[in-house]
């Protein structure tokens, strides 16, 4: 008797919870997560989604994957096993009514891509996450509403996946260097609609977080979110898998397109070949609609209100990409930065089209980035694309700082860096038109190579304040 009291005491204390857990989440998504963790791990979940369910009969809003009756026996390096796909996103379609939906992935799924609706968190415990199966050619994990016009779709939250993009099994084309016959640079890694690939895609979103994640051998972009405002990155891990010698175009690490705002990122490790980290308020085109470059749910617009801390350049063949030709890219902040590239730190640049850029108020600081003998050798097609093809790979030597646009105010503060070849600290394009510069420069040379600061004929910079500290240079 006392066992059937324990028992009933134990079953309401677990609806109680879970009760509780439920009224929280149509509060606010994320703060609700931990208590409702421990709430339902014990309890015993259907793995049925809305459909088939009778009237009034109650939805189970935190669901654990290993309770569905997923199989979770892929390896996520390897990949194999079954495929989930069915089960999860069934537990994920839950949240099409509205009310929000917690999946707790327990173990490694194999999956084909996986859809979101907004008030949705997918939570990795256990070592767990998701690989993406050979054939699949789009997202790991997608938005359900995705648009370059409307935000349907709010309060999103992934932490603590380690997500494998599989590049190697999605069929885009070839990596090789064929560019006859491509329209555009983004030819060769695109979905059916013209959407790059990515691990994770979202389009038209408000309130997103992505913490404690790895994106791991995507074949194109690790992240790419558009016409998004009010985003969180926090620790987080991008290895593209790219092999020395090897070409990796369009295999960026998070790739921002507007229209961009609010966003706070703080904690990025970043291996790629292409940008580690891009915000654009316009790219590929001036009129990124015309065409779909990007694909149909990507558009242009400004990129404002931007904060950036402790990112690692792990051998990255380019650091961070600013884009502007026609829309606003403004209030830029960028802090901590270490590591090693390629060929460029930073980009700021129009590309090749018409209009040259607006960009405001661009701040860099506390910034210890050396930059190492690139492993692929760009071919001369690549760089003789368009007449600022070189400037965008920062040459063949590579280069630090790239400037070809208008700019308002462009802050480098505490810079420092140690060289071992030629490539200038500082490279202004001839389309540039810096209103006001303020650089702060460190740079020991012990070959005596260093180049502070080339400036294109046609360049201007209207107001400058730059302090140098040279060491080791022919001028002592």
């Amino acid at each position: 008797m006392k066992r059937t009291n324990v028992l009933a005491r134990s079953h309401a204390l677990a609806t109680h919870r879970i009760g509780v857990a439920r009224a929280c989440w149509a509060k606010v998504v994320v703060v609700c997560s931990f208590s409702i963790t421990q709430a339902v791990l014990s309890e015993p979940v259907d793995s049925g989604g809305l459909a088939g369910r009778t009237a009034g009969q109650p939805i189970d809003r935190v669901v654990v994957a290993s309770k569905t009756g997923a199989n979770l026996n892929t390896d996520l390096l390897k990949g194999g096993g079954a495929d989930d796909t069915v089960i999860l996103q069934r537990v994920l379609d839950r949240g099409a009514d509205g009310n929000g939906v917690h999946l707790i992935i327990d173990g490694a799924a194999l999956v084909s891509g996986l859809d979101v609706y907004g008030k949705t968190t997918v939570e990795c415990i256990n070592g767990g996450g998701l690989y993406l199966k050979t054939g699949s050619n789009r997202a790991i994990i997608r938005n359900v509403h995705r648009s370059r016009d409307e935000i349907v779709d709010e309060h999103i939250s992934i932490r603590g996946c380690f997500l494998h993009g599989n590049k190697d099994g999605q069929d885009g084309g070839s990596y090789t260097v064929q560019l006859s016959g491509v329209t555009h640079v983004f030819q060769r890694n695109q979905e059916a609609d013209g959407s790059v690939f990515a691990g994770l895609q979202f389009f038209g979103v408000k309130y997103l977080k992505i913490e404690n994640v790895v994106l791991w051998n995507v074949r194109a972009f690790a992240s790419h979110i558009a016409n998004a405002s009010r985003i969180d990155v926090r620790n987080v891990v991008v290895d593209n898998g790219i092999h020395p010698g090897e070409y990796g175009g369009n295999m960026d690490g998070f790739h921002f397109n507007g229209p961009i705002q609010y966003v706070t990122i703080d904690g990025m490790k970043l291996k790629t070949f292409d940008d580690g980290l891009t915000l654009a308020a316009n790219d590929a085109t001036e009129d990124m609609r015309n065409g779909n470059v990007l694909g149909p749910y990507v558009g242009q617009g400004p990129v404002t209100d931007v904060t950036v801390n402790n990112v690692q350049l792990m051998e990255s063949y380019r650091g961070i990409r600013l884009l502007s030709s026609t829309e606003r890219l403004d209030r830029i902040v960028i802090n901590n930065v270490t590591g090693t590239v390629q060929t460029l730190f930073v980009l700021i640049s129009h590309l090749d089209h018409q209009s040259v850029g607006d960009f405001g108020s661009i701040l860099l600081s506390n910034v210890a980035v050396d930059g190492i003998q690139p492993s692929y050798k760009l071919p001369t097609e690549i760089l003789n694309m368009s007449p600022t093809s070189p400037l965008e790979w920062g040459g063949p030597g590579g280069a630090m700082f790239v400037v070809n646009g208008h700019v308002e105010n462009l802050n480098l503060r505490n810079f420092v860096t140690r060289t071992t070849d030629s490539r200038p600290l500082i490279w202004t394009g001839r389309d540039s038109l810096i209103r006001m510069l303020n650089a702060e420069l460190s740079i020991y040379d012990p070959v005596r190579r260093s180049i502070p600061i080339k400036e294109e004929e046609g360049s201007r910079i209207e107001r400058r304040n730059i302090k140098l500290e040279w060491y080791g240079s022919e001028s002592e």
